[in-house]
């Protein structure tokens, strides 16, 4: 099934609306409609305007003054119980289920750096060998 084209109307034609509307003023029964109509979009409308909004960058004014609105608003009851939740979720204890897996695949903490190379490393640094002397000197002297 093919779209029609919606109408566009040209430039000099939306001159000449807004002349003609201009100074007019809407009726109460008609703003209460407008109101109506954009108290619950529906799904498809809210997702079109996700999409528009989409990749669009605040400039640092903008950015400061949404900052400045939300300075020193208070978290509802309910938005820090589900805080509290979504934290707890992030930080919950292993179960030993998973604590047996973890050991059987020889899991090492998210180490990425080898021991043998960590070694190597603190040899050829010169605070890591400067600061060893020093402690063997100590060492001795205090046996």
């Amino acid at each position: 099934m093919m779209r029609k084209e919606r109408y566009k109307p040209s430039e000099t034609h939306r001159r000449n609306i807004s002349k003609a509307m201009m100074g007019k003023k809407h009726s109460d029964k008609t703003i209460q409609k407008m109101k109506e109509s954009h108290k619950n979009p529906s799904l498809e409308t809210r997702r079109k305007i996700s999409e528009t909004k989409k990749g669009h960058i605040c400039s640092e004014e903008t950015k400061k003054k949404i900052g400045n609105a939300n300075r020193g608003r208070k978290h509802s009851e309910e938005s820090i119980e589900k805080m509290r939740v979504a934290k707890h979720a992030k930080h919950a204890k292993f179960s030993e289920e998973t604590k047996i897996k973890m050991s059987e695949s020889h899991w090492k903490g998210g180490r990425k750096v080898s021991l043998e190379r960590e070694r190597n490393k603190r040899k050829n640094d010169v605070k890591y060998q400067l600061n060893r002397r020093i402690s063997r000197g100590i060492r001795k002297c205090l046996k």
